[in-house]
């Protein structure tokens, strides 16, 4: 079960998102009086599609990953590493979370309340500006994964759910690999036995290796072409 606790780490963390003095200091205790501190376990749900918006989450520390439901069935949109700043639609009038948000491994999170931001925004215009650019760019980043996972092929969903490990979510060709091959199937939208088999062919074509839950990119030039 999450557990809540404090740590100032968190508001520095999230004040560090954004440009330096973008806040005031009566804004940073504004921020500082109306937040909580989360800890989710892996498969925890942190925010559920369709239910009120009433917090702005940022991932301190962890994976997560945002998915559709819709009836017995859900769509994996994005995964969204350390320092994300998840829920800014809620800021509009609709006012609800359009995805459920659930933890990959075990995440901490810091929430605020949305009220807050938006007493903020409505008087910092470098805030509200910064906060647009990081809305576009989580859109951006979510119609580039629908494109994959509907109008890729199989090997290239596979290929493409790597390199986003690689390069947006750790920024490196060699990282700790949590995912089983269910969990891949997952992501990608990939059969299981299919993703079992171009997964054993990019190892004996040594574009991966995984050795000791560490997953090596070994030619990514390769998988780049293969995910296109």
């Amino acid at each position: 079960m999450a557990k809540p606790y404090i740590s100032k780490e968190c508001l520095e963390d999230f004040i560090n998102l954004f440009e330096e003095h973008t806040f005031s200091e009566q804004e940073k205790k504004l921020l500082d009086a109306n937040r909580s501190e989360v800890l989710f376990k892996k498969n925890e749900i942190i925010t559920k599609q369709g239910s009120l918006a009433t917090q702005i989450v940022f991932i301190k520390q962890g994976l997560t990953k945002s998915y559709f439901e819709y009836k017995n069935t859900r769509q994996t949109i994005c995964m969204h590493p350390i320092h994300s700043l998840i829920g800014i639609q809620g800021l509009a009038d609709s006012n609800i979370y359009h995805c459920t948000l659930s933890a990959l491994n075990n995440v901490s999170v810091c929430m605020f309340d949305i009220n807050t931001f938006r007493a903020i925004a409505r008087q910092n215009a470098r805030f509200l500006f910064q906060l647009l650019n990081l809305n576009i760019e989580h859109y951006s980043i979510s119609i580039d994964r629908i494109f994959s996972l509907k109008l890729k092929e199989d090997k290239s969903k596979i290929a493409d759910i790597l390199l986003c490990l690689a390069q947006r979510v750790y920024a490196s060709d060699t990282f700790d690999f949590m995912f089983s091959i269910d969990d891949l199937a997952e992501l990608t939208d990939v059969k299981v036995k299919k993703a079992q088999k171009i997964w054993t062919e990019f190892e004996e074509s040594k574009l991966i290796k995984l050795e000791a839950g560490r997953l090596k990119i070994l030619d990514k030039t390769t998988l780049i072409e293969i995910s296109a």
